[in-house]
């Protein structure tokens, strides 16, 4: 199914979707949130949400020849 621009702008994804999606584990997604590579949106004081047009540049940056492949999926 295709997106198109509106959708994206506002789906959301949890930490478990987005863990699954980039194939890593929730503790994974957590270091990336501290080392400054994606930015959660606190919807209330225990849930967090990626919106998907964020995560989509990330992946983008992260998928040009100059990025550096393993900042974004390798464990620790």
């Amino acid at each position: 199914m295709k997106l198109d621009q509106k959708n994206r702008d506002h789906q959301m994804l949890s930490r478990g979707e987005l863990a699954k999606r980039w194939g890593v584990s929730k503790e994974t997604i957590k270091r990336r949130e501290r080392d400054g590579l994606i930015h959660p949106i606190r919807l209330s004081s225990r849930l967090l949400r990626y919106r998907l047009i964020d995560i989509l540049r990330v992946e983008e940056a992260l998928a040009s020849p100059i990025a550096h492949t393993s900042t974004f999926g390798a464990e620790r």
